[in-house]
């Protein structure tokens, strides 16, 4: 229970469509220009590294 109520505090409106291949769990949604990533590395020994374009920026994240 304590998980999902920080969840609701931090999740938006809208369900966001995600797309990727790999060891890596992602949840996304937005509410106006704010957009919500849930992720989490489902690989217990490699970090994971993510490439995301949200609008036309593109970004590149580490997850461990």
């Amino acid at each position: 229970a304590s998980v999902m109520s920080l969840f609701c505090k931090h999740q938006g409106k809208y369900a966001v469509d995600v797309d990727y291949n790999g060891a890596v769990d992602i949840v996304a949604s937005k509410t106006d220009n704010t957009i919500y990533l849930h992720v989490a590395n489902t690989d217990m020994n490699s970090p994971q590294t993510l490439f995301l374009n949200i609008g036309g920026k593109k970004i590149k994240s580490q997850i461990l």
